[in-house]
């Protein structure tokens, strides 16, 4: 396997396996089976936000179960938003992946010195989507624990895995109900593996593409000739690539800002009420609750790492040996160093995706959790 061919084969394999990528991606053969696949996920997903719509109203407990269901909801709607969007832009997010791929077998070529750092970085982010998907899929399993260990404490009541809707039909059975929930419940599970590893290693690359131009500029020692334009070019091709990136996904990530702050406070403060009231639950809520953490935080710091990489270029060209160069191609320095000034960063119209920005989702979250604490509080027990 060529390392062109290497870079983002895991990410766009995944992609293909779960159906998202299903018209052109997939072989020929394959495509009819693909496109089965992602109707298979589109009537599940719409399943499961129309059973947590029900949960949410017909519950008789609002904290303990139409919270989840509301949280099921928004990440529901949420996620398919992504998935729809996928679907319909695949040729667009193909493309991407090929100017990636184009742009890391001509840094490798180039300058042969940096394809161990390079195929290192690929190999990370290969692994972790391995893991992504891993941790998330283990929402299932702990689901599923939860609620066979509930059932023993409280055996007078069926409690399901998840607080979605259940016909009386399927709720006399524990083992159908805990069946066709988790068959709902399993398409968005590898819908939001699947976007939040395509972002991570599209993001990886990139980073990796920006470190390797910035080595090379620091190395420079003669801006002439050859070598000087292939830097230049070079520096294109990466703010080409995160125009790009910005221009097919930045669509979802402004919904993606409405929605972090409820996706974390909903499990967030279920966990802490379950904590209150040394309920079983809090092992599940506090996994949820990590793991919806964990999922945002990746996708705010994806937008720090490509700032920061901005920055290094920035930095790397000024730390050249632009001294010694001469005046015609100091007039050359000038353009790449007037570009590098302007940040390169995953942005939604004036929203950014960065540290900061994840710092104002939690700040959202404290007070969103402080108006549900007011609103429980006519509930009985210890306050909070």
């Amino acid at each position: 396997m060529e390392e062109s061919d290497q870079a983002l084969w895991l990410t766009e394999v995944t992609c293909v396996a779960t159906g998202t990528f299903g018209a052109l991606a997939p072989p020929r053969i394959l495509r009819p089976v693909m496109r089965v696949l992602a109707w298979y996920h589109t009537s599940m997903f719409i399943l499961f936000m129309i059973s947590a719509l029900l949960n949410a109203f017909l519950a008789k407990d609002f904290f303990n179960e139409s919270l989840e269901s509301a949280h099921f909801l928004v990440t529901g709607l949420h996620l398919f938003s992504k998935f729809m969007t996928m679907m319909r832009r695949e040729r667009e997010y193909l493309n991407l992946l090929q100017d990636i791929r184009k742009c890391w077998n001509g840094f490798i070529t180039n300058n042969p010195k940096h394809k161990e750092y390079m195929l290192r970085a690929s190999t990370r982010a290969d692994r972790t989507t391995i893991i992504i998907f891993s941790s998330i899929c283990n929402v299932l399993t702990v689901n599923m624990l939860n609620s066979l260990v509930k059932n023993m404490i409280e055996p007078e009541k069926m409690h399901f895995p998840v607080q979605l809707y259940l016909p009386p039909q399927l709720s006399r059975s524990y083992a159908v109900g805990a069946a066709v929930q988790i068959i709902v419940f399993s398409s968005p599970v590898m819908i939001i593996s699947t976007t939040t590893s395509f972002l991570n290693s599209i993001t990886v690359h990139v980073e990796a593409l920006g470190a390797s131009l910035a080595e090379d500029i620091r190395s420079m020692e003669n801006w002439q000739g050859e070598p000087a334009i292939r830097v230049y070019k070079k520096h294109q091709e990466i703010i080409r690539l995160v125009h790009g990136i910005n221009r097919v996904m930045s669509g979802n990530w402004g919904f993606e800002m409405a929605c972090a702050s409820v996706q974390l406070t909903l499990p967030a403060y279920r966990a802490l009420r379950a904590l209150k009231r040394n309920e079983v639950e809090v092992i599940n809520h506090c996994f949820i609750t990590l793991l919806n953490f964990s999922v945002i935080y990746l996708i705010y710091t994806s937008g720090s790492k490509i700032y920061r990489m901005g920055e290094d270029v920035r930095n790397s060209v000024y730390e050249s040996q632009w001294l010694l160069t001469p005046a015609p191609e100091r007039k050359n320095l000038i353009f790449v160093m007037m570009r590098a000034n302007k940040p390169l960063e995953y942005k939604y119209k004036v929203f950014r995706f960065d540290l900061p920005g994840f710092t104002k989702v939690v700040n959202t979250v404290f007070s969103y959790m402080a108006v549900l604490r007011f609103l429980d509080g006519h509930d009985s027990g210890p306050r909070i």
